[in-house]
């Protein structure tokens, strides 16, 4: 009963309060989306692993083939970004049957607006990567 009632609110959320009304809106939610699948992951496993964390045998956790991750911040200069945002934004105003758009320009407001209130991590930077 709890996953059908979760379902249904979901539903009710989808089609009331949390509706879009507009292509910005779209934009915004598809920002806060980039963050939602590109940094909290990395945040959620740096905070279980840090940086210095040790394996069990006493050796680094991030060593040979562990690579301590970067969280992926959302950039507003980064054009891969961009395309990101604004096809995550058409998608849902094709959803909710709003006019998207093909300009990267337009979907930019709301990147910038987003990555400026993003709260800067302040944990541990992961030790450089060495080139290989």
């Amino acid at each position: 009963a709890d996953v059908a009632e979760q379902a249904l609110r979901s539903v009710f959320d989808s089609l009331g309060p949390e509706r879009p009304r507009s292509l910005e809106e779209c934009a915004s939610w598809a920002a806060a989306l980039f963050e939602v699948l590109f940094g909290a992951p990395v945040h959620k496993l740096l905070a279980k692993f840090g940086p210095d964390s040790l394996a069990t045998d006493g050796s680094p956790f991030w060593s040979g083939v562990k690579r301590c991750p970067r969280p992926v911040m959302l950039d507003p200069t980064d054009a891969l970004h961009l395309r990101f945002v604004r096809a995550a934004a058409n998608l849902r105003a094709h959803v909710y049957g709003l006019k998207g758009t093909a300009s990267e320009q337009s979907v930019s407001v709301a990147v910038a607006a987003t990555a400026a209130s993003a709260v800067a991590d302040d944990g541990e930077a992961c030790p450089p990567m060495a080139v290989e």
